[in-house]
This record gives C-alpha cells, sequence and structure tokens, in this order.
C-alpha cells in the first residue's frame, strides 16, 4: 500500500467537553449548555461536519503539498468560522471541528490518494471489549456501514465515517490503525484498511 499523500490524525470526539468542572447546582446557573462528567458537570458544544476550509488557506496548503511539502494543518480540527449572510464575512462560532472529519475533507479536496487516521487502538474492532470482539483487516465501504451499531459516536465513529467519507469521495483508500504502528500500517501489515475497489459488503478479519 503505497501513497504520495496521507493525513496522519489523532482521535477526537463528537462531543467535546471544554473548560473547568462544575457542580450540579452551579452547573444550572451557567446558561451553557453542560453534561455531566463522571461526578462532576462540564460545558459541551456542538461538533458540526467541516464544509470546507477557508479559500486562501487551502489554496496555501495545496500549492505546499504541489510542492512535496510536508504540510501540518487543521489542527484540533481547525478554527470553526461560518459566513455572515449580511456582511459576506467569516465569524467564528462557538463549536469544536472533528480532526478526523477534517482530515478526510482536506484530503478529499487536494485528491490525496489516502487518508491515514493514526489512533490509541490496533485497529477497528466489532464488537469491542465484547467475547465475540473481531479485530478488522479490511473492508468495503459499504460493509463498514452496516456495521455502524459498533462504533461509538464518541470514539471509534467518527473514525470509521471519516474513512468511509474519504474513500467514496477520492477513490482512494483510508486506513485506521495505532500511532506505533503507523509503518505496518502503511506496508498493509497493521490496522484497518478500508478500500475502494473491493467487491461490495467485503469484509477480512484479523484471526
Amino acid at each position: 500500500m503505497v501513497a504520495t499523500r496521507f493525513l496522519p490524525v489523532s482521535f477526537n470526539s463528537c462531543n467535546v467537553t471544554i473548560g473547568p468542572i462544575y457542580t450540579k447546582e452551579e452547573s444550572e446557573q451557567l446558561g451553557y449548555t453542560v453534561k455531566q462528567d463522571g461526578e462532576h458537570f462540564r460545558r459541551v458544544v456542538p461538533s458540526p461536519l467541516p464544509m470546507k476550509m477557508v479559500d486562501h488557506q487551502f489554496l496555501a496548503i495545496q500549492r505546499l503539498t504541489d510542492s512535496n511539502c510536508v504540510v501540518i494543518c487543521a489542527g484540533g480540527g481547525g478554527i470553526p468560522v461560518v459566513r455572515d449572510p449580511n456582511t459576506g464575512k467569516y465569524k467564528g462560532i462557538e463549536a469544536v471541528i472533528d480532526k478526523d472529519r477534517a482530515a478526510a475533507m482536506v484530503g478529499s479536496a487536494l485528491n490525496a490518494q489516502g487518508l491515514l487516521i493514526l489512533t490509541d487502538v490496533t485497529a477497528v474492532a466489532k464488537d469491542f471489549g465484547k467475547p465475540s470482539q473481531q479485530w478488522i483487516k479490511s473492508a468495503s465501504p459499504s460493509a463498514l456501514k452496516k456495521l455502524t451499531g459498533h462504533f461509538p459516536a464518541g470514539s471509534m465513529g467518527p473514525k470509521v465515517e471519516s474513512a468511509i467519507d474519504f474513500v467514496e469521495k477520492s477513490g482512494g483508500w483510508a486506513a485506521i490503525g495505532s500511532l506505533n504502528e503507523a509503518e505496518e500500517i502503511m506496508a498493509g501489515e497493521a490496522g484497518t484498511v478500508v478500500y475502494s475497489d473491493t467487491p461490495d459488503d467485503c469484509i477480512e478479519y484479523y484471526e
């Protein structure tokens, strides 16, 4: 498995907690959306799907990658902005952009051949943490879509969805696996690889 471009990213959750912790009584006086986190409460903000990068920023990334530069971009998922319909100017919003979805978006826009999502687990698993757990070696997008209930929204879900989205839009490949096994993943010896040219509903598990 060889790629001229790939985007390594770390994991991120869909419901993002930010700031200090509060008691239940304190949280009720905040005026923000809060969520219980263990014994305490924390403020949460939405994590919307990224649509596109700001034009001039994307142009800079495109020129650098075309010059064979390694570009670190969309750190932390990027700073979320929207265009004001009245002024046409961008303005910031209270949100957090998921890193994996941002990487898939940028990769597709750059016509990248592959997307590499690095995390803290060996690969994507069916029935993760259960006696019936199976590590997935490779799969088609359609096969993974049928297993979406196995991938929690706050952890592996966004990674799998980002991999599927990238492969379907680009026709390339995406891989998910451990940061410590990046070289093995690129060699096809570790992680979970999603291919666009596999038969529908094709899935292979590690023995």
